[in-house]
């Protein structure tokens, strides 16, 4: 058995919905059906061999999140309390997120276990402390399962005599960008730095950031907010300092770029094309600087991707900043306008939100002593990756009409006139055919959907299956390839399954390469056709989608 201790976050305000689905049964540790005092979902373990003794409640009164808390009272000097959840499907070789809500005033450990094939595990300790004084703290993990994982069991402790309410836990799989729902209101922030109005109070809190180079949880924290107006995309940074005076703040006095100093980024891709990008970069002494860079040209062709060229933008957006004891703040205000961006019900724009700190301990591939770390779940040493940026959803609310493409629509608040996961998921663009003759579709088609799907994934493959509706092909999902049958297979290129012909696969793996490991789409039979390795290509309009930011 191995241990592994995970850097820590303690985080700030409200927490966003933000991320990929939670893999936690009831991890909002709502509701007690068979009233014992714990959790629907969760069960308790009392370690009496090693003196343990305690009790267990749901606290509607200490709570951060939803009706109630995860109360763990803790009787006795020593021996641990907790309460668990086990039988947690696990994938892998993957990078997984943990993250809970912590109010304690005795020893407490947040561990996540990683089962292996064989019934051995791996120990990951996410956060372990003596208490978290008066208040609720939010700590965050990264963890990468072992190469037979199977499953998990997660585990909320107390090992000492005190009481501890836990609150919001989340397992999440980091392979797909995190997304958050943004209400497009009529408040609107005054941009000077300062985050107490009441627009900011209210936002979802987004966060944690993982570092570029290791995908670890950063350190110290930063946080993000955004809101939105009718005109404008508000974002705000809280960015934990321990030393302030230690910043690099030479700019605009040495007439290098704001970048080069400590700094907060925002990239912003309004179309959600996944090619191109605006970037908005603030120094903690509100100097200022921004870019945008082409769409690629050629993105429509699969394998060509040159590198577009940017132009940089001076004004027509406004900043603010504020440095404090052991923090900094940002404010940014970007006019859709700007962008060339009229919002609507529903609208996707892919955003990351990024923090460069000179005085850090170092990032993997990045100068000496420099720090990077951004909203986004991936690993690259890059944060211009447009294909892998988070999902920003506005949300129309109260009497902020916002257009649907033909007319002016009114939301109630917390309601959403749109199919969220059907908005995140791209179009259908396009088919590749390789085969030995001219080929063509049947008039029933199957679509290759792994048996581990998301949902996200699902709403993709119904997305294409609509879309062949309009061309008068019918099409069914099916978890592998069927002998003699017309098949679109969703895949990456390496779950790639075998196929009965031959593929330009060096051509595919530079695809995949330069678009970051997305999702794509192979037409690989009509029936019985030839098969071989010459190759044919044609394309077919408006069929298959284009490549993703999520792995199909």
């Amino acid at each position: 058995m191995r241990w592994f201790l995970l850097m820590v976050a303690i985080l700030w305000a409200t927490l966003a919905a933000a991320i990929e689905p939670n893999l936690l049964t009831n991890g909002s540790l709502e509701g007690d059906f068979d009233g014992d005092g714990v959790a629907d979902g969760w069960f308790a373990e009392v370690h009496r061999q090693e003196g343990g003794e305690g009790t267990f409640a749901l606290d509607g009164q200490t709570k951060v999140l939803g009706k109630f808390s995860q109360q763990i009272d803790h009787t006795s000097e020593k021996g641990w309390v907790r309460v668990s959840q086990d039988g947690i499907p696990a994938q892998p070789n993957a990078r997984y997120l943990f993250r809970c809500w912590v109010k304690a005033n005795c020893r407490f450990l947040l561990i996540v276990y990683a089962f292996k094939a064989d019934g051995s595990y791996d120990t990951f300790v996410i956060a372990q402390g003596q208490g978290t004084g008066d208040e609720w703290r939010l700590f965050s993990g990264t963890l990468a399962t072992p190469t037979n994982a199977r499953s998990f069991k997660v585990s909320l402790v107390t090992d000492s005599k005190g009481v501890a309410w836990f609150d919001g836990a989340k397992l999440v799989l980091l392979e797909r960008p995190p997304y958050v729902f943004v209400p497009v209101a009529a408040a609107a922030p005054k941009i000077d730095g300062n985050l107490s109005d009441a627009c900011w109070q209210s936002a979802d809190m987004l966060t944690p950031f993982l570092e570029l180079g290791t995908g670890k949880v950063a350190e110290p924290q930063t946080v993000a907010k955004i809101v939105a107006t009718p005109t404008h995309l508000f974002v705000a940074f809280r960015c934990d300092e321990p030393n302030p005076q230690g910043m690099r703040l030479r700019t605009p006095e040495s007439g290098e770029p704001a970048y080069t100093d400590d700094c907060v980024e925002v990239y912003l891709d309004p179309q959600h094309t996944h090619s191109g990008f605006w970037q908005f970069v603030v120094t903690p002494k509100s100097n200022k600087w921004a870019q945008y860079v082409e769409p690629s040209q050629w993105a429509r062709v699969w394998w060509l991707l040159p590198r577009p060229a940017p132009r940089v933008v001076t004004d027509g957006w406004q900043c603010a900043s504020q440095i404090g004891d052991k923090f900094w703040t940002a404010e940014i205000a970007i006019p859709f306008a700007l962008l060339g961006f009229k919002p609507q019900a529903g609208s996707v724009v892919g955003i990351n939100l990024c923090r460069s700190r000179k005085t850090g301990h170092g990032t993997r591939g990045m100068g000496q002593g420099e720090q990077n770390s951004a909203f986004a779940y991936f690993v690259p040493q890059t944060f211009q990756r447009p294909e892998k940026f988070p999902h920003l959803v506005l949300v129309g609310t109260g009497d902020q009409g916002l257009g649907t493409g033909s007319k002016t629509a009114s939301v109630k608040p917390d309601e959403v006139t749109v199919d969220a996961l059907q908005m995140l998921t791209p179009k259908p663009q396009r088919i590749v055919v390789y085969g030995k003759q001219q080929l063509k579709m049947q008039p029933t088609v199957q679509i290759v959907l792994p048996s581990g799907a998301t949902e996200l994934e699902r709403t993709g493959a119904n997305q294409l299956i609509q879309t062949l509706q309009q061309v008068s092909v019918a099409a069914t999902i099916s978890p592998q390839l069927k002998a003699g049958a017309s098949s679109i297979v969703l895949t990456t290129i390496d779950k790639l399954p075998s196929l009965p012909f031959d593929l330009p696969l060096a051509k595919l793996r530079t695809f995949f390469a330069q678009r970051g490991d997305e999702a794509y789409a192979i037409f690989v039979g009509t029936g019985n056709e030839g098969r071989g390795t010459e190759t044919t290509k044609r394309t077919y309009p408006s069929l298959v989608p284009r490549p993703a930011s999520h792995s199909l």
